[in-house]
């Protein structure tokens, strides 16, 4: 019996979904300020979006996904496509959460506080 990769992805599928809604209210809760703007669905959609990058770094799992996410909403959407945060992110020898941890590490709040400022600014 062979099990295809689109046979994967549909039975993936509903742990996907749970982990969007499960996110969606972490960050109704923990992070009300970031996500206040976002309708319930709109929301939903932008935690796509983040999960979308974070597997061009192949970052996957839970937990991994967890600190992705809200580094996408705090710092901004996008926030991985940084030269700075890029060059670690890419670094695929590494573990998914080596990568994830370097970042908190070696980026400094006033670093995080340019790139957001990049990462919010930059033409649509």
């Amino acid at each position: 019996m062979r099990i295809r990769a689109k046979q994967i992805d549909v039975l993936a599928q509903p742990a996907k979904d749970n982990f969007v809604q499960d996110m969606a209210d972490k960050l109704q809760s923990d992070m009300a300020w970031t996500v206040e703007p976002y309708s319930r669905e709109e929301l939903e959609a932008e935690i796509r979006r983040a999960m979308t990058h974070a597997r061009r770094y192949r970052i996957d799992g839970p937990t991994n996904l967890d600190v992705f996410c809200r580094l996408w909403f705090r710092i901004g959407a996008g926030f991985d496509e940084h030269p700075r945060v890029k060059h670690i992110l890419k670094n695929l020898r590494k573990p998914a959460q080596v990568r994830l941890q370097t970042l908190e590490a070696n980026i400094t709040p006033d670093e995080w506080r340019d790139i957001e400022i990049a990462v919010r600014t930059r033409p649509a």
